[in-house]
């Protein structure tokens, strides 16, 4: 924006006989200077917030962590904010090879060559973003997801704006207001494209994290089913199985367990390092097995003719089909567990699957009653009980039983919301950054056509239209954007929802149709308002005053 202004004066220094080499050096210091004093005011924005961060991460971090100044991030910011002026300034201040000193005698669009210079920066600055970012992730696998999955957004959103803007353009409009302002969609120089892809991008990412957390709350929270269990009793011994009934006094279920780790399957060991490079879940863990004969209300057989296979020798077990998301395994596989010590291999006799996510005890390894029950085991269970007994009954288990951890559920839930409220907080916090980098394109796309505007708004004014015709064009210009912008974000972040609710956290999903409209009127509001904001200086000028300007020049 700031060099385009200045595409005249340096057509007049090159006509005055300015060299290419003394006119990009001396905007190239201009340039850095700007980028110095930007980096600069970056940094002590970031220490004035750096106060405000006991408040945000209160109730995540322990109360007496004390906010101090990195220097080592401070220098990390520096060159941070150097390397990004000098990646994102070189191309404009190439670019002012290929202005003429014709170009003193109008106002036309200079257009570059995208040569190998070119596509040499552009992948530079790719680079550039793809090191500093699995450089912060700290693992290369899980940062080239988030660059490959953010350019895949990029490309989407700038596809769909191309689209959009075909339709636009060849579209036939019969109000004049309208009309313009789809004509001031392709304003030369005008950044629409850049400014919907970065508005798409950024409300996309702060929609999906609202919309994840709404689906979480709804699912574990809100929907907490009126007679699921709410007291957890762990670690019974067998020896007081039935002295504990006696004394819970409430009939339940008793679910014995026998914790243990897997060795091998199919006589390959386990590879810890392999395993610890899995996102999720892994084999390398402690795993909680048990012994029945039947299935639970919630579960089925997929696979397999039974819980287990009549006619076969040796030890069986029943797996859950969530152990297949860590390692394939089909009917008549043999995996080798570890149970203190002692090895037991089992064959896999069926797969089973859960009907519906409830809040009820599940085991993943569910083996015949007399392999295990001889095994070193403790006895879980599970009841429901109103509210305001829990405490009392806790304390009535826990003094009889001292080994027994009475987990109080309702409580649990209550601490699952309120850090989930608190992380998305947080999230949506630093995701701004986002939308504040949508905003200021919005702004410097206003300022790098603000002459081209300027002389819309003389010319509509010079054929008799009023000043509210001219804030109709420019407001109905930014409603378009936003738009398009919001439009596309919440279909991409519905999507992004219901992948990470349904692959990845396994949960049920919602769209949530009230709140993805407001999500697109925040959008519209959000654009329109910069907008006219910005362009409040172009509305003011008067027709007679710059049509004095252009007679001097």
């Amino acid at each position: 924006s700031f060099l385009r202004e200045r595409e005249k004066t340096v057509a007049i220094m090159k006509a005055l006989g300015g060299t290419g080499r003394f006119i990009t050096s001396n905007f190239a210091v201009i340039v850095s200077i700007l980028g110095i004093t930007g980096t600069i005011l970056g940094l002590l924005i970031s220490f004035s917030l750096q106060g405000f961060f006991p408040v945000l991460f209160r109730g995540i971090l322990p109360g007496d962590v004390v906010p101090v100044i990195s220097w080592s991030a401070v220098l990390q910011g520096i060159v941070l904010g150097g390397m990004v002026v000098a990646l994102f300034t070189f191309l404009p201040l190439y670019r002012l090879e290929d202005v003429k000193p014709a170009s003193i005698l109008g106002r036309e669009e200079i257009r570059s060559k995208r040569g190998l210079l070119y596509y040499s920066v552009f992948a530079a600055a790719l680079i550039f973003s793809t090191v500093m970012v699995v450089w912060r992730f700290g693992e290369v696998k899980t940062g080239l997801y988030f660059v490959s999955g953010t350019i895949a957004l990029i490309i989407i959103s700038a596809l769909g704006a191309e689209l959009i803007l075909f339709f636009m353009k060849k579209a036939a409009v019969r109000s004049l207001a309208l009309r313009q302002a789809f004509r001031g969609l392709f304003r030369p120089g005008n950044s629409t494209r850049a400014i919907i892809i970065t508005m798409t991008a950024s409300i996309t990412v702060i929609s999906s994290i609202y919309l994840i957390e709404l689906n979480l709350d709804a699912d574990f929270i809100r929907s907490y089913p009126a007679d699921a269990p709410n007291l957890f009793f762990l670690d019974i011994q067998p020896s007081q199985k039935d002295e504990f009934a006696r004394t819970l006094g409430i009939k339940t279920e008793y679910y014995p367990v026998v914790r243990a780790r897997i060795a091998s399957i199919n006589g390959e060991p386990i590879n810890p390092q392999d395993e610890q490079r899995r996102v999720g879940d892994d084999l390398t863990r402690e795993f909680n097995l048990t012994y029945r004969d039947y299935l639970l209300s919630d579960e089925k057989i997929i696979k397999g003719k039974g819980l287990y296979m009549d006619g076969w020798e040796g030890l069986q077990v029943s797996v859950l089909d969530t152990v297949l998301k860590m390692r394939g395994l089909k009917i008549g596989d043999s995996i080798t567990f570890n149970i203190q010590g002692v090895p037991l291999e089992a064959r896999v006799s069926s797969i089973r699957t859960r009907t519906k996510a409830s809040i009820q005890p599940f085991f993943y390894f569910v083996f015949p009653e007399k392999s295990l029950k001889d095994a070193p085991q403790t006895i879980f269970s599970a009841v429901r009980v109103e509210k305001e007994r829990i405490p009392s009954l806790q304390n009535l288990i826990v003094t009889r039983f001292p080994n027994v951890s009475a987990i109080d559920m309702t409580e649990m839930v209550s601490l699952f919301s309120r850090v989930m409220g608190r992380l998305s907080v947080i999230a949506r916090f630093f995701t701004l950054f986002g939308v504040v980098a949508g905003v200021l394109i919005v702004i410097s796309s206003v300022l790098a056509t603000r002459y081209a505007r300027i002389q819309e708004a003389v010319y509509f004014k010079i054929l008799g239209a009023r000043s509210y015709f001219v804030l109709t064009v420019f407001a109905l210009e930014n409603i378009l954007l936003g738009i398009v912008s919001a439009v596309f974000a919440l279909i991409f972040a519905q999507v992004a929802t219901w992948i990470v609710c349904k692959k990845v956290l396994e949960i049920s999903f919602t769209l949530f149709t009230g709140t993805s409209l407001i999500i697109i009127l925040s959008a519209i509001l959000l654009a329109t308002a910069t907008g006219l904001l910005a362009s409040i200086s172009v509305l003011r000028q008067r027709p007679v005053i710059f049509l004095r300007e252009e007679t001097k020049e």
